[in-house]
């Protein structure tokens, strides 16, 4: 269950394309982030992240545990943040991986994160929203911005 409860310093809500790469135009992204202002208006703020290269959009303090999707054993964290640097020399061009359980070609991308991460150029982050955002509402941003999104939360 989610906690959005006071005890934390900051949740985070973070939204942003499945596709690594991709970044809406301007006038999608503007529409889109005033559609955010509008859902969470006690939000301590909405913001808009576009960057020039591929960012690691982290879980904060959420991230417990990496996981392989094909074989579903846990990933050795040591392992994960070696293969993180490797891709974070390439500025996450290249996500890359053979897993080292079962050995499957996959990407960073492709592993399986309690709680999610994921890489993108594009997102669109809520600080402090007090409540989660209903798949409906998330499929309103998706046609919004075009593209299918990833959701996480992240507490720092």
């Amino acid at each position: 269950m989610l906690d959005l409860g006071e005890n934390m310093e900051d949740t985070v809500l973070k939204l942003f394309p499945d596709n690594p790469t991709y970044v809406p135009d301007k006038a999608s992204r503007t529409k889109a982030k005033e559609y955010m202002v509008t859902l969470f208006p006690e939000a301590t703020e909405v913001v808009e992240k576009v960057s020039e290269k591929i960012e690691f959009i982290d879980a904060g303090t959420n991230l417990e545990t990496i996981s392989c999707p094909n074989c579903l054993l846990r990933i050795n964290k040591d392992w994960w943040q070696l293969a993180m640097k490797r891709a974070y020399e390439t500025h996450f061009t290249n996500l890359a991986i053979n897993t080292p359980c079962c050995g499957v070609p996959l990407t960073l991308n492709d592993l399986q994160y309690h709680w999610p991460v994921g890489f993108a150029r594009y997102s669109l982050e809520v600080v402090n929203p007090g409540m989660d955002m209903e798949a409906d509402k998330v499929n309103i941003l998706e046609n919004t911005l075009g593209s299918e999104l990833r959701k996480i939360w992240a507490h720092y």
